[in-house]
C-alpha cells in the first residue's frame, strides 16, 4: 500500500476538552491517496464506480456552542474500477 499526503488545510487546533473534537471526533486536516490497498476477497470487477461519504470535520472554532451539524465537514472517497480500490 501506498499512502500520499496531498495537501494540508489551513486550520485551528480544535478544543481537546469538547467531547466531538477530540479523541475519535478529533478533526482531520491532511488529505491522503492510498493506492495499492489490501483487499481481503475479491471486489467483483463489475463495480465501476465510487462511494461518498460526507461528515463534520471542523477546521476552525466555532462561534458560541459547537454542534457537529453546523460548520466545516469532510468528504471521504473511495473508488472502484478493475476490481480494485482507491
Amino acid at each position: 500500500m501506498t499512502v500520499t499526503r496531498v495537501h494540508t488545510f489551513p486550520h485551528t487546533e480544535p478544543d481537546p476538552h469538547h467531547p466531538y473534537t477530540s479523541g475519535a471526533w478529533r478533526p482531520v486536516f491532511d488529505e491522503f491517496d492510498a493506492d495499492g490497498l489490501e483487499v481481503i476477497g475479491e471486489i467483483p470487477r463489475d463495480i465501476d464506480g465510487i462511494y461518498v461519504r460526507n461528515s463534520e470535520n471542523p477546521a476552525f472554532g466555532s462561534i458560541g456552542l459547537y454542534h457537529p451539524f453546523a460548520g466545516d465537514g469532510m468528504i471521504h472517497t473511495m473508488t472502484f474500477r478493475d476490481g480494485k480500490a482507491r
